[in-house]
């Protein structure tokens, strides 16, 4: 057993981002003390209901939803700022945590959302969780941009698609476990979507609105990924393999976790508990220290 304490920065990816489910079981089976958590969209949802003790009830949800549970889910509307209302969603979240804010949780957590107008990264780390969830997920096109002081805010991930350096600054003394659910090449739109805009032959086909801003986006957040993985390294990375999931494939939450354990069992496997172990020798080192990792 590894008996350590780590940080989490848990990236967006829609449905895929139920694979961070699977990461943390196996990580607090095999030992590590979660003591903070950033994430981005789907993963400030998993990142937030953890630190809020709900995790639970929304692994429990996933078990019993099926294809016509995840359409209630979706409540599209006048596309004017988005194809999605997202009310129903925000109606779950709520029905597990109520009004909890951010700052009286157990756990230190830190929901990232975007600037639609500078594009900079805006992090909450107070107020209603839940509100900071929507923002976070507020996918530009699928979902309306939440208003924010004098912001309006949008997923995450157009400016962090996976939140190290935010989840690092929670603790620097602690090691980041960073976990990117994009890595893999993004798959066609899935059947879970059907009744909103049919797939058919996708390489014959032209793309429904649906589909081209679910691949767009994808891509869009595994290079930017790439880049900012590149530059600011995490001390250890998680990469579910989850080709053919896509953005709202809730109904396949089983096979989504599953992957998000197996990768976190492999990394295990591998050397995980080294790297963390190794991390926590060279934790006084300065901030140009914690760069120099890993390249």
């Amino acid at each position: 057993m590894a008996n350590q304490e780590l940080l989490l920065a848990l990236g967006g990816g829609g449905a895929r981002g139920i694979a961070h489910i699977g990461v943390i079981r196996v990580l607090e089976e095999h030992g590590f003390t979660i003591r903070g958590i950033a994430g981005t969209s789907m993963g400030a949802v998993i990142g937030g209901l953890y630190a809020a003790n709900a995790l639970p009830q929304y692994e429990e949800f996933l078990q019993n939803l099926g294809t016509k549970g995840v359409l209630k889910l979706l409540d599209p509307k006048i596309p004017t700022d988005g194809l999605l209302d997202g009310k129903k969603m925000v109606k779950l979240l709520r029905s597990m945590v109520n009004d909890v804010q951010i700052e009286h949780m157990p756990l230190p957590f830190v929901a990232v959302t975007a600037d639609l107008h500078s594009g900079k990264a805006v992090q909450l780390k107070s107020g209603d969780l839940v509100e900071s969830m929507r923002a976070s997920f507020a996918i530009p096109g699928v979902f309306p941009p939440v208003s924010f002081q004098d912001k309006w805010l949008v997923d995450g991930a157009v400016a962090t698609p996976v939140p190290v350096a935010v989840a690092r600054n929670l603790q620097p003394d602690l090691p980041v476990l960073a976990v990117n659910v994009n890595a893999a090449e993004f798959p066609p739109l899935q059947a879970s979507l059907a009744a909103i805009a049919p797939r058919g032959d996708e390489n014959k086909k032209k793309p429904s609105i649906l589909t081209t801003l679910n691949e767009s986006i994808a891509h869009m957040q595994n290079q930017l990924a790439k880049f900012q993985l590149e530059l600011d390294p995490p001390d250890a990375l998680v990469q579910p393999a989850l080709k053919g999931i896509g953005l709202f494939d809730f109904i396949r939450s089983g096979h989504i976790i599953a992957e998000g354990r197996r990768a976190t069992e492999e990394a295990i496997d591998q050397g995980l508990i080294q790297q963390i172990d190794q991390a926590v020798k060279d934790s006084g080192r300065s901030r140009s220290g914690w760069l120099q990792r890993g390249k």
